[in-house]
């Protein structure tokens, strides 16, 4: 089961529907982010803070993709923070707190 799709993305962004670019950083998103979590596998539905988590991180991925230069710039015209790399799954631990396989990084 997936965490995120290219529906959820496009649902958070207000869009009617998904496309290819946003199913693309879903399914990264999903990479990331499964092997942290201990609700892979499972058959329960996917708890709604480790879907957030997935969305902010395929939204994070897609305006990465999208800016210029791979960092989002604010409306007064200064660069936001880059927020790739260790930042990406740090910025939703509080999320995933409670789902976090202790075990992921030992893999």
């Amino acid at each position: 089961m997936a965490i995120v799709t290219g529906a959820d993305v496009a649902a958070a962004l207000g869009l009617p529907s998904t496309t290819a670019t946003l199913d693309g950083v879903a399914a990264v998103a999903d990479q990331l982010i499964t092997p942290y979590v201990t609700t892979t596998g499972s058959t329960d539905p996917v708890p709604a803070p480790v879907k957030e988590a997935g969305v902010v991180m395929a939204i994070d991925i897609l305006q990465n993709r999208t800016a210029a230069g791979g960092q989002s710039v604010g409306m007064d015209g200064q660069p936001g923070p880059y927020r790739m790399g260790a930042s990406l799954l740090a910025r939703v631990q509080g999320l995933l707190g409670p789902w976090l396989d202790v075990r992921g990084d030992l893999r």
